[in-house]
This record gives C-alpha cells, structure tokens and sequence, in this order.
C-alpha cells in the first residue's frame, strides 16, 4: 500500500481523485467515518477530532457533501490539515479555516503561515488559484547584440513577459513582465552549461514587481607553463586546465615574437589585468631569463626578458631555450551584455540564460 507521502510530494499536483481513493485505504483521516453529517446542522466537531486523532499522517481529507459541515471549536490534534473537497463553502460554525489548518480545493486558502503539505510551505495569505508563472530562456542576438531574444519553439515558451526580447544596456538585461504583479514569491535563473562551462558564467537579478533586471559575472582562469624547446613554443597546463576553454578556463591560441625583444602570448577572452609571469627553470634544467609584462589585452599577453647576468632587457627576435616561464591570468567579475567594450568577443549567443518565477497576482 503506497504512503500518502508517495502522492504529497513537492511540485506534484495531486488530484481529487486520487485523494478520494486513498479515504478506503486508511492513509488520511476521514470524518464520515467518525459520524460527521455534514448536513448543515448536525455538529461535526467531534467527527472532525476523531479524524485527526486517526490519521496517521495528520492528513484529513473531507469529503464533498449536500449541505456545510458544522464545526464549532478547534480540533484536538493541532498538527492536522483538513483538506476540504467541496471547497470553502463545505465549512461552517464558529471554527475558522486557521484554526482548521484548512485547504480548500479551488478556493481561497485562509492558513497560518506555518501550514505546509508534503513539505510545501502555504504562505499566510496567499490566495489559491491566483498564482502565477513568469519564465523564459534567452539567447544574445547574433547580429544585433542588445537584444536577448526569447527562444520560443517546440522545446521552449516564454510566459508572462512581453515583446520577443529582453534588452541589454551595458551590464544589464532588462525582462519586462506582461503585468504588474502583488509579490514576487520567489524568482531563480541561471546560466545554460554551455556559458557556465565556457565563461564560468553565475547570474543574479533584481526582481520588482513588474520587471526584472539581470546581470551576470564570469569567472576565467590562465594556469600554464611555456617554453621554447629550441624547435618551437611547448606549452603545458596546470591541474584542471586544459587546451579547451571549459569550465571558464582560458586557453593560449598562439605564442609568437612579433618584434625583437618581445614575445606575445595570444589567448582565449580573459578581460583584466590581473597577470603574473615567473621565471620557471624546468626543475633545475635550464637557467631562465627573466620575464616582465610589457603589456595586457584582453586576449594578449607581451613579455620582455631581462638577462640576468646584464641586468638589461633582450632586444634579439630569437627564441632561446631560456626563455622558460609560468604564465598566470584570472578574472572575476561582472561582464558587458550588449556587445560593448569588446564584449562581442565572448559570443555570449552560443548559449542561453534560464529564469523561472512564481508571482502573486494583485
């Protein structure tokens, strides 16, 4: 025999039917089982304290019946929940629906803020049937980089928002809501795996009542060790990085010398100028030249070696096998959404970002 908790689970709608059938079985408290009339006249209240009294999950459900059942004090077990087929009209007496802990299928719930079924808090005051989803999943234009469009297709249905996009100014994405809601009972959103993989991507909000604006940081890392090997550039990763850019990890795409003196680290997007580079002698096999930055770009590194033994800056356009060195670059913090300030380069339109609501209806 399945336990009530197997249908009362969080986010299970569980239907009237199905509640009915578990009344024969025993699981939930049944006050026609304990003389309940139910016949506008009779007093139930002791019908009502034996069903709670009974149930072994302190869940009774009352059945529909021609007229209102009369209860007129609270019942004995504190901890139940009634739950009223025929609606709010099934109710009457001196008892109110707080004292009850009463649910009212399809009509206004009246509860103390404590009231919880199969692990689901009731909020004191919140009105059944007037609950309200705003969701949607959102993609950044490929052409036109303000526009976050809406994907609606076989897979995907915004709902409660309005227009095809959401719009992008500097860091922000501003959702406009299709009304003006009472409260905002709860708001989450979150990157696809593509953008937290590749961007180390977290997005938060700022939730009114009638839009909601969104922003998103990203987190990268660099972590290698170059050096020449008297054939070409050898680059090798520190422990969770790789040659791929997944999870926000920044990979080098070329190494070159573009003019005498200067060696120019290319790279994956990796905004910043949080940089450091260290001489690296190979566990003791070569003697390295000093590295120095000479400049930083968002996805350039410049280095210029110091000879150790001159004490002056190396001017050839020659590769040598001492020039050895960890190279180190990270970045932690909010990000341009509109295709500004080179945020273009991030092809934030490869993936999506997720958000799901519920609102109160005013």
């Amino acid at each position: 025999m399945a336990l009530i908790d197997s249908i009362l689970q969080d986010g299970v709608n569980v239907s009237k039917n199905l509640l009915r059938a578990y009344l024969g079985a025993g699981e939930v408290g049944n006050p026609r089982r304990h003389g309940a009339k139910g016949d506008g006249v009779t007093d139930d209240t002791a019908a009502f304290s034996a069903a709670a009294a009974s149930a072994p999950n302190g869940i009774v459900v009352v059945p529909r019946s021609a007229a209102p059942y009369v209860v007129n004090a609270s019942v004995a077990n504190p901890s139940s929940i009634f739950i009223f087929e025929g609606g709010r009209a099934a109710l009457a007496g001196t008892a109110t629906a707080k004292q009850l802990r009463a649910v009212f299928l399809g009509q206004t719930t009246e509860l103390s803020s404590d009231v919880n079924i199969g692990g689901v808090p009731i909020a004191d005051g919140l009105r059944s049937g007037k609950i309200e989803i705003v969701a949607g999943v959102i993609r950044q234009d490929a052409e036109d980089k303000t526009k976050w469009n809406y994907i609606n297709d076989a897979g995907h249905v915004p709902i409660g928002v309005t227009g095809t996009y959401a719009l992008a100014t500097g860091s922000e994405i501003l959702v406009r809501f299709a009304k003006t809601y009472k409260r905002v009972l709860s708001m989450v959103m979150g990157p696809d795996e593509l953008l937290s993989n590749r961007h180390g991507m977290s997005v938060g909000a700022s939730v009114g009542l009638s839009t909601m604006t969104l922003k998103a940081s990203i987190e990268k890392t660099l972590s290698a060790r170059v050096h020449w090997d008297s054939v070409q550039w050898q680059v090798a990763y520190g422990a969770g990085q790789g040659s791929t850019a997944d999870n926000g990890n920044v990979s080098i795409t070329g190494i070159n010398i573009p003019s005498a003196g200067t060696v120019q680290i290319d790279h994956t997007p990796c905004p910043g100028n949080n940089v450091s580079v260290i001489p690296n002698t190979r566990g003791g096999v070569v003697i390295p030249y000093i590295p120095a930055l000479r400049g930083i770009t968002d996805t350039q590194i410049a280095i210029n070696y110091i000879n150790p033994a001159t004490d002056t800056l190396r001017t050839d356009a020659t590769a040598t096998t001492r020039m050895s060195m960890q190279v180190n670059k990270s970045f932690r913090g909010g990000v341009l959404l509109d295709g500004t300030g080179g945020s273009d380069m991030y092809r934030f339109n490869l993936g999506n970002i997720w958000f799901f609501g519920i609102m109160e209806v005013a």
